[in-house]
C-alpha cells in the first residue's frame, strides 16, 4: 500500500490504498487540527491522492489552497497535479511528508456508474458483499481465481479459473469491473533483467499474431501472443525507425497516445483507457515471467505523454525482411 511519513515533529505514518484528500477538519484521508502551529496553514480541504491508470502512477493534485501544495521544494498550480515516487517530499501550507511506498491499489472491484467498489482484504475479495458472497476473488500461487461463494484461501481449487484486470464478474445480479494490481508472486527476478535481453518480435505471415520472445541471460522466454504484443511491435518499429533517421537515443522511438490509437485501430468507448490497460498487461506479463525492471518494457514522458519500448536491443522479423538493432 501507499506510505508517507510526516517530518518536521509529525512523525505519522498514512496509509492510503486508494483516492484520499489532505486538509483540516473531519475529512476522508489525511487529517490536520490546530493543536500543531504549521497544521494552520493547511486549508479545509487542500490537496487531494490520486491513483492515475494512465501513468500508473499515485498523483498529489492541489485543490486551490491558501498556502499551497510544493512537490520536492517546487509549487504546484492550484488544480494541477504531479505524480509521486519513493522520497517524493510534500508540503501541505505547513506541514512536510516523505513518501516511503508508491504501491498500487489493491485488488478492487468497481460497479455501476457512480463507481461503488469493493476492495480486497488479505487477498481475498468478496462479492457482492462479505455477508453474503456469490463469488470469491482469490490471490494464491497461480495469481488471482474466481471461486464460488465464499472461499477458503487456503483450499483453492487447482482448476479455479484465472481472473485478469478488466475481467467483468456478475455477482449480486450486477456487473463488476476487476481491478487487479501486480501481486507479489509475480515480482521475483528468476528470468533476470530486461535490459539485459533482446526483444524478438516475428511476423511469420501478414495478418499473423505477433509473436514475442526475450533472448540473453542464458535462455529465451517465448511469451504467450497477447493483444498488448501489437503495441509492443509499434513502439519497436518506431524506435528502430528513428534510429536509422539518425535521431539522438534520448529522441528515439516517442509516439503520441493519438498516433499509437490511431495505429491500433481502437474503437474502445475510451481508446485512451484502453491503451493504458495494454500498457498495463504489458507490463504485468513480463512481471508474471519473472522478469525483473518489468515497468521499463513501456517508458512514458511526464512532459507530453509520449510513449516508447523502453528496451534498446530490438530484433523485428517480418515475412519480408529482419531488421535488427544491438
Amino acid at each position: 500500500m501507499a506510505l508517507m511519513r510526516g517530518d518536521d515533529g509529525d512523525r505519522r505514518r498514512f496509509e492510503w490504498t486508494r483516492d484520499c484528500f489532505v486538509g483540516r477538519g473531519r475529512i476522508d484521508g489525511l487529517s490536520f487540527d490546530e493543536s500543531h502551529e504549521s497544521h494552520r496553514r493547511v486549508s479545509q480541504l487542500h490537496a487531494a491522492l490520486t491513483w492515475n491508470p494512465r501513468i500508473d502512477r499515485w498523483e498529489v493534485r492541489d485543490l486551490g489552497s491558501a498556502n499551497g501544495t510544493l512537490v520536492d521544494g517546487e509549487a504546484l498550480a492550484p488544480g494541477s497535479a504531479a505524480a509521486l515516487d519513493v522520497a517524493t517530499r510534500l508540503t501541505f501550507g505547513g506541514p512536510v511528508f516523505t513518501v516511503l511506498d508508491v504501491s498500487p491499489p489493491p485488488a478492487r472491484a468497481l460497479c455501476g456508474p457512480l463507481g461503488e467498489a469493493r476492495v480486497a482484504s488479505d487477498g481475498v475479495l468478496l462479492l457482492p458483499d462479505d455477508s453474503a458472497p456469490d463469488v470469491s476473488l482469490v490471490e494464491c500461487a497461480r495469481g488471482w481465481v474466481q471461486c464460488a461463494g465464499e472461499a477458503d484461501p487456503e483450499a483453492v481449487p487447482p482448476d479455479a479459473p484465472l481472473v485478469s484486470s478488466g475481467d467483468v464478474i456478475v455477482a449480486g445480479g450486477r456487473r463488476w469491473t476487476i481491478r487487479l494490481p501486480l501481486s507479489t508472486h509475480q515480482t521475483n527476478v528468476a528470468a533476470g533483467r530486461l535490459s539485459d535481453r533482446v526483444c524478438v518480435f516475428e511476423l511469420a505471415n501478414a495478418g499473423d499474431e505477433i509473436r514475442l520472445s526475450l533472448e540473453g541471460s542464458g535462455a529465451t522466454i517465448e511469451l504467450p501472443p497477447r493483444k498488448h504484443h501489437e503495441l509492443l511491435w509499434l513502439l519497436a518499429r518506431a524506435r528502430l525507425a528513428d534510429r536509422e533517421a539518425g535521431l539522438a537515443v534520448v529522441d528515439r522511438g516517442w509516439r503520441t497516445p493519438d498516433e499509437l490509437i490511431g495505429q491500433l485501430a481502437l474503437k474502445n468507448r475510451d481508446p485512451f483507457a484502453y491503451l493504458n490497460l495494454l500498457v498495463y498487461r504489458a507490463r504485468q506479463q513480463l512481471a508474471e515471467a519473472g522478469v525483473s525492471e518489468h515497468r521499463q518494457i513501456i517508458e512514458r514522458r511526464r512532459s507530453d505523454q509520449r510513449l516508447r519500448i523502453g528496451v534498446s536491443s530490438l530484433r523485428i522479423i517480418e515475412p519480408w525482411q529482419e531488421e535488427s538493432s544491438a
